[in-house]
């Protein structure tokens, strides 16, 4: 059996730090295709039509 730990002060003050809210934003698919011609199953982060990994730089 497992003793449970004491939390540090550190996690304790963690704790009570307030946490930004984020803009919800609507779930929205990469507009990608993949190279079987499947859509990407990825999704985006709301500002653009495509994922992470097929934005061009």
């Amino acid at each position: 059996m497992r003793k449970a730990k004491k939390p540090t002060r550190k996690k304790a003050a963690s704790k009570k730090k307030v946490v930004a809210k984020k803009k919800a934003t609507k779930k929205v698919r990469c507009a990608a295709k993949t190279k079987a011609g499947k859509q990407c199953k990825r999704f985006t982060d709301g500002r653009s039509k495509y994922c992470s990994l097929h934005k061009k730089r």
